[in-house]
């Protein structure tokens, strides 16, 4: 499990930077940063096309 956490870590590191970008942080990447959501979706789904999608995406 750990080898598995070690070899993610490249991924995560590459969306903290991508975030900070994303907010415009010119210093460090703070803890309390992690949590603005980056984007605002308007749309809101029903029960049948949120099943849908996960059954997509998610039901090989």
């Amino acid at each position: 499990m750990i080898k598995e956490v070690n070899d993610a870590l490249p991924t995560l590191h590459r969306y903290f930077k991508l975030r900070k970008q994303m907010l415009n942080i010119e210093d460090d990447l703070r803890y309390f940063d992690i949590y603005p959501p980056l984007v605002q979706l308007d749309k809101t789904y029903s029960i049948e096309d949120s099943i849908a999608i996960h059954a997509v995406h998610y039901c090989h």
